[in-house]
């Protein structure tokens, strides 16, 4: 195996940190343990994590697919990406304890948001859903009480609440809008990650893959690792103008409307 270096995260163009970890599954509860994976996972994982550098003949698209067939789309969501604590070199590792980054946040969040009764905490993401389109995805199930305030300040075909099966996301273990609420459960703490689509989960899935396996297998200026880099930069930031043309625009309009409902919930206990 290559030596890793430790200038990793996305402006080294990764998705995980300088350990392999992926920050959204790394703010676990108290009560949680950063061990296991989900029931499948070891199963899967030469499908996911292969341990060798990529090949020229890349048969990683048909193996997903009979695996999609086998165990179905939902299934082989959930056992991949909801989160696993058992192999550090592979996809979706939640981390042995606390990042660096989440200490930061752990350490500070209280600080950075003062003494406010009220926040509305939006999370922009990319990656997930239809080309160009956006969801506001909740931690908070369809029958939370809370919904009608989303819809009416978001547009209930924008919000998306937490969903076992069938949504835009998936329910992933040690995400940080499930932390803060739990962390800050005395406020009126109201989180929604704002996911913006580029291209099928299958190609987004691989070009994960495939990147974390020339990273682990592969010397920085090899061009096969390059390659897995640009990939991996189309599927989360696609260079088509029309796509980011539209993303900057949504993106504004929920930060208003994301403005719009702080002040709301402020004047309603005024």
């Amino acid at each position: 195996m290559h030596a890793c270096r430790k200038d990793t995260g996305f402006h080294h163009l990764r998705r995980w940190d300088a350990e392999n970890v992926d920050l959204n599954r790394n703010f676990l509860l108290p009560d949680e343990t950063y061990a296991g994976a989900p029931d499948g996972y070891h199963e899967l994982a030469p499908l996911l994590n292969p341990t060798g550098p990529p090949v020229r003949l890349e048969v990683f698209p048909w193996q997903a697919l009979v695996a999609i067939v086998r165990h179905g789309l939902e299934k082989l969501k959930a056992t991949t990406a909801v989160g696993q604590y058992d192999v550090p070199t592979g996809l979706f590792y939640g981390g042995h304890a606390p990042a660096a980054t989440a200490r930061m946040v752990q350490a500070h969040w209280a600080d950075w948001i003062g003494d406010s009764p009220h926040v509305v905490h939006l999370d922009l993401h990319t990656g997930l859903g239809k080309f160009g389109e956006a969801k506001l995805l909740l931690v908070e199930p369809p029958d939370s009480p809370r919904l009608g305030w989303y819809a009416e300040h978001f547009g209930g075909d924008l919000v998306e609440p937490l969903q076992p099966t069938g949504g835009t996301a998936y329910a992933a273990r040690g995400g940080m809008g499930t932390w803060l609420c739990e962390q800050f459960k005395d406020r009126n703490y109201r989180f929604l990650v704002a996911e913006i689509g580029t291209y099928r989960v299958l190609r987004v899935f691989a070009a994960l893959r495939a990147e974390n396996r020339a990273y682990h297998w592969l010397p920085p200026d090899d061009l096969r690792r390059k390659r897995a880099q640009r990939e991996l930069v189309e599927c989360f930031c696609p260079a088509r103008s029309r796509w980011r043309s539209r993303v900057l625009r949504v993106s504004a309009e929920i930060i208003e409307a994301a403005q719009r409902a702080a002040m709301s919930l402020s004047a309603e206990t005024a």
